[in-house]
């Protein structure tokens, strides 16, 4: 495969106390390579001339840059993998770094010192990793992280999990001891279950043309590097980019802004205009009205009965308790897929809920961003409508990322509590006119 008319090189690393392998398949030969440090040969110079494109000496500059398609590389090849921005990237920049030293090393000091690298990003926590951060953001070559561009964080995946689910023939486990010495005997399986993994990822990698094409669409169009990145984040780049150039600013300048408060009175967070006639309602809204919550998923929970059927409501949003069943319709009867459309971001610019430390700007900048997306789905501009659509969608996540500059959860609330009361409303008088909710998700259809 070419990416940019890059040749696309797929690898996976192994380490152990002493042993370092790397296999790495070129997708347009399909040539396998296998690069090795151990006590039967110390491919370390090999590795480095494979990996180190782009040679120089201020990479704290490239870092800054990285993020806009203004900074170009003249190389000839991306390096591609699965989770290798956590892990695998980070120990190829370790070696390359160090690589001057480690040739006066033996093979086993050179092992060992990969491996205390490998164990220190193993054991550290879900974003802290700050020990080894010089080695993760460094560039020294062009690299495509399907992970990453597949999943957001909190959805991400391992490799074995992910071959299950595209059916791939073989899903491998190695059984091997990865905190012990590698027996010499056993490298050929090591390798073999290595370039499984190598194989399993090309497949992956094909299967994603259309993502990656997508992304490529979006940085000739945005001017953003996009194509490490899953849909939210992609979101959030193409709104940041817009919010900057409107005000004016730099990311410097709004990168620690936030809006963070510890309790959320959620009588100040319901539009005045939520009213109900069914009994049930009335007493759910006046019940929320005297909440008081933390920002998150977790606090208020509340299940009831309309029209006999189940539902919960809380500070994450509404469903329906359903257990499984058929539906069979008589002949006066038809069943409706009910989907408000675009209804996070319609009440995001009907009722003005934005992030208070941003200003007004930002819900222009919003607004915006909609109403080019409407002219390009009009249009027939597929590209543009897909970019446009995960650059609305993706906002109300990260308006609960305490990471995010968008943080803000009193908008969170505002948008979450409120959007599932309007579905109440619309559920309440589908019942009053004589149809039958059978199922309602903030996220799905109501079907009626």
């Amino acid at each position: 495969m070419l990416i940019r008319n890059k040749t696309v090189y797929i690898f996976d690393i192994e380490v152990f106390p002493n042993v370092f392998h790397c296999s790495v398949k070129n997708t347009e030969t399909k040539e396998i390579t296998h690069l090795e440090i151990s006590s039967k040969r110390n491919d370390l110079m090999k590795i480095v001339d494979l990996f180190w494109q782009i040679k120089t000496e201020d990479q704290k500059s490239i870092w800054n840059r990285n993020y806009t398609t203004d900074l170009q590389f003249n190389v000839d090849k991306i390096m591609c993998g699965y989770n290798i921005l956590h892990y695998d990237t980070p120990i190829i920049n370790y070696i390359i770094d160090y690589h001057q030293i480690m040739q006066y090393k033996t093979y086993r000091e050179i092992c060992q010192s990969i491996y205390n690298l490998n164990r220190l990003i193993i054991t550290s926590t879900d974003g802290n990793f700050t020990s080894w951060s010089k080695w993760k953001y460094k560039v020294y070559f062009e690299s495509l992280d399907l992970l990453t561009m597949l999943y957001s964080q909190k959805l991400r995946v391992g490799l074995k999990e992910m071959q299950v689910t595209m059916q791939y023939h073989n899903v491998q486990e190695y059984d091997g001891d990865f905190c012990s010495d590698l027996p010499v005997s056993e490298i050929p399986n090591m390798v073999s279950y290595c370039d499984n993994d190598v194989n399993s990822t090309e497949a992956l990698l094909y299967r994603c043309k259309k993502d990656i094409d997508l992304r490529i669409a979006i940085e000739d169009e945005y001017g953003v590097k996009v194509l490490n990145k899953d849909g939210v984040n992609i979101g959030m780049k193409i709104i940041t980019q817009k919010y900057l150039e409107k005000t004016g600013q730099t990311w410097n300048q709004i990168k620690d802004l936030r809006s963070p408060c510890d309790r959320i009175d959620l009588s100040k967070v319901i539009l005045p205009f939520i009213k109900f006639e069914t009994p049930v309602l009335k007493s759910l809204l006046t019940e929320m009205k005297q909440q008081t919550v933390s920002p998150g998923r977790k606090g208020y929970e509340k299940h009831f009965l309309l029209d006999n059927l189940e539902y919960c409501v809380g500070v994450g949003g509404i469903h329906s308790v359903n257990k499984p069943e058929e539906i069979i319709l008589n002949t006066d009867e038809v069943l409706i897929d009910c989907d408000v459309a675009s209804l996070y971001p319609s009440m995001i610019i009907e009722h003005e809920f934005y992030p208070p430390h941003l200003g007004k700007e930002f819900l222009e900048v919003y607004t915006q961003i909609k109403n080019e997306r409407i002219e390009a789905k009009h249009n027939g501009n597929k590209i543009k409508n897909e970019t446009l659509k995960l650059a609305l969608n993706g906002l109300s996540g990260n308006l609960q990322n305490e990471h995010n500059f968008c943080y803000s959860p009193f908008t969170v609330m505002q948008i979450r509590i409120n959007g599932q009361l309007l579905l109440l409303m619309l559920a309440e008088q589908l019942i009053k006119v004589g149809a039958t909710i059978k199922q309602a998700n903030t996220k799905w259809p109501l079907v009626f």
